[in-house]
């Protein structure tokens, strides 16, 4: 449901799948988008990506 197709993670510690479960779970409420990342960088959304600037 957002959007992430391939998702490989390696888990530290205990392999209980509740807790993997929740991790992952937590992981994904964190996630941020490449607005907020660019914005909290101070950087542009292409800049970050590596893309060439658009005049």
């Amino acid at each position: 449901m957002a959007g992430v197709t391939d998702c490989f993670a390696k888990s530290l510690g205990t392999d209980n799948v509740m807790n993997v479960v929740k991790a992952t779970a937590e992981g994904l409420k964190n996630m941020e988008s490449p607005e907020q990342v660019s914005e909290r960088r101070g950087m542009s959304v292409s800049k970050i990506y590596g893309w060439k600037e658009k005049n």
